[in-house]
């Protein structure tokens, strides 16, 4: 089946003498009907990059495919993409239905096939009795699905989505993510979803690609880039995460020592280290902490409790802890009696939830 390939894709500006590649050799594959995130800080590339697929941006390097087709010269309107913008762009003086079928009639469709077409797609999306309104009367959802019913209309091989759910509050945007998911999976279009929320993209994408300066540092789906993290970027970056200064002490068979806090845990090493005493970092969620009164005995760490938030499913500590650490987020599924703001506690955890990091990169 067709898929979309970048291979050693590169973008370049030029502002005011000095060079910013935005993009640098990105190669990556998404597959025929898969809803791909990608994801990453404002300035990482990923606007860039989907401007580039559209044709809206030209490459200084690299290829972009289409299953056998190069789209790399191909003029945009000749793309066969379907592109939903942050602002909706809609016509404030059509009606829904000409909205909707302002693409097919460029097309030049027959009257009767447009119809049924509009129609169709306003179905998919849920709005069958809007047809005769204007963009004004809908609300921010309701405008959002019509820019993704236009978007779909003529059944395009690609379908963009930038941001497109930045301009909504935060109750509509768990409703959209969940419909705009429904929608494309019924229409079967391969789409690439640009967004730097990372709840957002956890919770929409078969896969995401996590972005920082111009590289793609991870790709993977949301469980495998949240429990098994390549890099220290894109373990702080995907969800809540406490970093721990470490050092390594020795290696037991297969598994690493390291020193952190007040004691020694081990851990099955993944990639080489370079020496004995070199500093790494530890890492840990803050579902796999445990944290307890002082009186309770000793933990890895020390520290004070500064706040306690009920959170619905779990409460969340927040400790100060001596040295680099700094304060810590603990999570905890009840909250923990004799326990409050301002009490002295002792957090420890499991070795096998902990995660290292030499020079950035994922070693154990």
């Amino acid at each position: 089946m067709p898929d979309l390939r970048y291979e050693r894709v590169r973008k370049v500006f030029h502002t005011r003498n000095v060079e910013v590649v935005a993009l640098n050799d990105v190669s990556f594959v998404i597959f025929e009907g898969e809803l791909f995130c990608l994801l990453g800080p404002s300035g990482c590339g990923k606007t860039t990059l989907l401007r580039c697929t559209a044709g809206l941006e030209r490459l200084d390097g690299g290829r972009i495919y289409y299953g056998d087709t190069d789209f790399t010269a191909i003029p945009p309107f000749r793309r066969g993409i379907g592109m939903v913008f942050q602002n909706y762009a809609l016509y404030p003086h059509m009606t829904v239905y000409d909205n909707v079928a302002y693409p097919l009639r460029i097309r030049k469709l027959p009257r009767g096939e447009i119809d049924r077409r509009v129609r169709e797609i306003m179905e998919l999306v849920g709005l069958p009795g809007v047809l005769r309104r204007n963009p004004s009367e809908l609300s921010g959802g309701q405008q959002q699905r019509v820019a993704l019913a236009r978007a779909l209309v003529y059944r395009p091989r690609l379908l963009l989505l930038d941001e497109p759910l930045a301009n909504l509050d935060a109750k509509l945007k768990v409703y959209m993510r969940t419909e705009i998911r429904r929608i494309q999976k019924q229409a079967k279009v391969t789409t690439l979803y640009v967004t730097h929320d990372q709840q957002e993209a956890m919770a929409i994408a078969d896969r995401l690609g996590v972005m920082e300066g111009g590289v793609v540092r991870q790709i993977g789906t949301p469980s495998e880039i949240y429990d098994d993290p390549a890099n220290e970027f894109v373990a702080g970056f995907i969800g809540e995460m406490n970093f721990f200064p470490a050092r390594i002490i020795s290696w037991e068979g297969d598994k690493l020592v390291v020193a952190v806090g007040a004691a020694q845990k081990r851990k099955a090493l993944r990639a080489g280290i370079k020496a004995f005493g070199d500093e790494v970092t530890v890492a840990l969620r803050p579902e796999h902490l445990r944290i307890f009164p002082s009186t309770s005995g000793e933990g890895v760490f020390k520290g004070k409790v500064r706040v306690v938030q009920f959170l619905g499913k779990f409460v969340r500590y927040q400790v100060a802890i001596s040295g680099d650490a700094g304060l810590v987020e603990v999570d905890m599924p009840a909250a923990v009696p004799g326990l409050q703001e301002g009490d002295e506690a002792v957090l420890d955890f499991d070795p096998r939830d902990m995660l290292v990091f030499y020079a950035g990169e994922r070693v154990a």
